[in-house]
């Protein structure tokens, strides 16, 4: 079987973007060897799954690594290089990044909710609102004002955030704790209401959160200028977003 090497090994957000990108060259008859960010490829292999992907590590061994710094694509008999994260060089300025993935390839954004499913791990789920004391019974509202690839993790500008439960749960990348990511899913689908810069989890919330009360905020460090442009209309599903 011909394979297709993808190379789009983070952020954790473009990762799940592009999984309809990934259905696609699946369906046209290729494996999809898909390198990953190294601090992502536990938590991902294990969490996401699909018949004709392969997740690998970015520094492990795969075929057509030797194309991997390469931004353009490369056939190689039946393989096929795809470089998808410098997809916004190959087409006019000002396309934006995200939708330039789509463009590049040649297909129709999908609704990429129905491209992955989290295979879940329950009792880290729960242990969330163990250690962080959260009683499930009551309103909460769920904040992450930090973005970025771990280690190089970002904290956004102070914003003020206008909460309105007595029970405020921060998200974090807890180590210590063994918590990756996906095992805040059910603090997700639970929260009373949701504050988040634009990263990552926001594709979390805009497919499983159940209240409409959901809030991003434009990634932006303190010391930099509002850039007035959000991806809310392009590339998020859930009508419920209010962006700030």
């Amino acid at each position: 079987m011909p394979v297709c090497v993808i190379n789009q090994p983070g952020g954790l957000g473009d990762i799940i973007w592009i999984q309809p990108i990934v259905d696609h060259m699946i369906d046209r008859g290729y494996e999809v060897i898909y390198p990953v960010k190294d601090v992502y490829y536990e938590m991902i292999s294990r969490s996401i799954r699909k018949d004709g992907l392969r997740w690998v590590p970015e520094t492990g061994e795969y075929p057509m690594k030797e194309c991997f710094s390469s931004i353009n694509p490369i056939k190689s008999g039946e393989d096929l290089y795809l470089p998808i994260q410098y997809a916004d060089r190959h087409l006019p300025p000002h396309c934006p990044v995200m939708i330039s993935k789509y463009c590049w390839v040649g297909i129709p954004i999908k609704n990429w909710h129905n491209s992955f499913t989290i295979d879940r791990k329950k009792e880290k789920e729960n242990r969330v609102f163990e250690i962080y004391n959260i009683d499930r019974s009551k309103p909460y509202s769920l904040v992450n004002m930090t973005f970025g690839t771990p280690p190089d993790l970002n904290f956004t500008r102070e914003i003020s955030v206008p909460v309105h439960t007595d029970q405020v749960l921060e998200m974090k990348i807890d180590k210590e704790n063994d918590l990756c990511l996906f095992d805040w899913m059910a603090a997700i689908e639970e929260a009373s209401e949701i504050h988040t810069v634009e990263t990552a989890v926001c594709y979390l919330v805009d497919k499983y959160a159940k209240t409409e009360n959901i809030n991003m905020y434009e990634k932006r460090r303190k010391d930099e200028p509002s850039n007035y442009y959000n991806m809310i209309s392009l590339v998020y599903r859930n009508p419920n977003w209010m962006y700030h």
